[in-house]
C-alpha cells in the first residue's frame, strides 16, 4: 500500500505566490458568480438560485484543490512556478557498492512517484522489502535538470524478516524528466550500512 503523502520543499518557489494568485482570484470570482446566479435566476424563475452567495473561501478552496490536482501538471504552468513533475513509476537498476568501490551485487526495483503540487508519495519496491518517503526537496540544476534528495524508511517483507533489517536511508536523484531517466546515489543507515548506485527509466505515467 502506498503511504501517505508528506510535505516537500523547493528551492526557487515561493508557494506563497500562488496563494496570493489564488486569493485574488477568488476575490474577482465569488462577486461575479453570485450576480451570474442571481441573473440566471430571473431569466429562468428558479428563484432559489438567487439566494446562493458565492464565498470566497469556497472559491479558494476549489481553486486550490484544482490548482493542486491539476493545473500545475500542465506543461507551461509548471515551468512558470518552477514545479518539476516526477509523478509515475520508474524501472531501477541499482548496484550495491563495497567499501573498496567494488560492485558487491545488482538489484532490479520500482519505484512509484506520487505527487501534488505541495506534497510527494515516493515509495521504492525490491522483491525482498519496499521502502517510503518522509522528507523530500527538490532543486532546479544550471542544466535544466532536477535533482530530488529524500529521505527514506525500509521495511523488509514479512518472508524476509529474518534476513533483513529494517534502516533508513537517503537517496539522491538527478532527473532529466523530458527525456525519462535518472541517475543518482544512495546510503543506509540505521540498521544497514550499505551505499550504492541507480539508473532510473520511466516506465508508466501518473
Amino acid at each position: 500500500m502506498q503511504k501517505s503523502f508528506h510535505p516537500y520543499a523547493i528551492f526557487d518557489h515561493k508557494r506563497q505566490t500562488v496563494g496570493r494568485l489564488l486569493g485574488i482570484t477568488s476575490f474577482i470570482l465569488a462577486p461575479a458568480l453570485s450576480s451570474l446566479l442571481m441573473n440566471f435566476s430571473l431569466l429562468t424563475g428558479l428563484e432559489f438560485l438567487g439566494a446562493f452567495v458565492v464565498s470566497t473561501s469556497i472559491i479558494y478552496l476549489g481553486l486550490d484543490w484544482i490548482f493542486d490536482n491539476i493545473l500545475w501538471k500542465i506543461g507551461f504552468i509548471g515551468k512558470l512556478f518552477s514545479i518539476p513533475n516526477y509523478s509515475g513509476k520508474w524501472a531501477i537498476s541499482g548496484k550495491t557498492i563495497g567499501e573498496s568501490g567494488d560492485i558487491k551485487f545488482k538489484w532490479a526495483a520500482v519505484i512509484t512517484i506520487l505527487q501534488k503540487w505541495d506534497a510527494i508519495s515516493i515509495q521504492l519496491k525490491t522483491d525482498q522489502s519496499q521502502s517510503y518517503s518522509y522528507t523530500a526537496t527538490t532543486l532546479k540544476l544550471p542544466d535544466n535538470n532536477w535533482q530530488i534528495s529524500y529521505s527514506y524508511s525500509n521495511q523488509p517483507n514479512l518472508e524476509h524478516v529474518h534476513d533483513l533489517q529494517s534502516h533508513n536511508g537517503f537517496c539522491e536523484l538527478i532527473f532529466d524528466l523530458e527525456g525519462g531517466t535518472a541517475s543518482g546515489t544512495y546510503f543506509n543507515s540505521h540498521g544497514r550500512r550499505t551505499n550504492g548506485n541507480l539508473s532510473l527509466t520511466k516506465i508508466m505515467e501518473r
